[in-house]
């Protein structure tokens, strides 16, 4: 079986942050930038908090909104573009929900493996769906930056996958020089892009953005590259 990271859902609903989160009729669909001392007080609830539970199973979290699964989600900027990509579509891709859907976030669940708890889990996921070389040559990641900067975080609960769900939003701005490519048994295809590209892109009906990357464009995205 499989074990992730979660926290109690009443510990983070007493946080101060949690009241922000734009609501629809009641149900919470937002990604929102938030200043330093709320994404200290939400690492402080993760970190004071956290178990690992089995996620599937009688046992699991995939039907129990009161354990959040807590996933790292990292927007790769470089310059004034940010790294896009569309996930696998064949039956071997692992997260049947989101197969081909064009992504703007690389991560995935903290698990017990992770020696450094999260920052383990973001590198880990990160060398498992992309590629990052320098002058031709595969690099780790962490030689491509300098440090990974949480900014914010997404919740959508209009299905039953995000009510079990939380993202940590983070921002990881690649050094001079790095390329990067997906790797080929992951995703169909990846690239830089900007804001204006990547309307063109899911303007086309073969292209449609999974729920998440929706959401980060439109609430984080967009306003930190006003100024790019």
């Amino acid at each position: 079986m499989s074990q992730c990271l979660v926290v109690p859902k009443q510990m983070l609903e007493s946080a101060s942050f949690w009241p922000k989160l734009p609501r629809t009729e009641g149900v919470i669909s937002a990604a929102i930038l938030l200043p330093p001392s709320e994404i200290q007080e939400l690492l402080e609830v993760i970190n004071k908090n956290s178990v690992f539970m089995e996620r599937k199973g009688p046992d699991g979290v995939e039907e129990k909104p009161e354990w959040q699964q807590i996933i790292s989600y990292a927007l790769i900027v470089q310059g004034n573009k940010f790294f896009l990509y569309q996930r696998g579509k064949t039956a071997t891709y692992k997260e049947e929900r989101l197969r081909s859907k064009i992504s703007a976030g690389v991560g995935g669940h903290v698990e017990p493996s992770d020696a450094s708890g999260f920052t383990s889990s973001l590198k880990r996921e990160i060398e498992e769906e992309i590629r990052l070389s320098k002058n031709g040559v595969e690099i780790i990641v962490g030689e491509a930056f300098s440090k990974i900067k949480i900014i914010g975080l997404i919740k959508d609960e209009k299905d039953e996958v995000g009510k079990v769900h939380l993202g940590l939003v983070c921002l990881i701005e690649l050094t001079e020089g790095v390329q990067v490519t997906v790797r080929s048994n992951e995703n169909l295809w990846g690239q830089f892009v900007t804001l204006e590209e990547y309307r063109k892109i899911i303007s086309l009906p073969r292209y449609s953005p999974e729920g998440w990357t929706e959401l980060l464009i439109e609430h984080i995205v967009s306003p930190l590259f006003e100024n790019r």
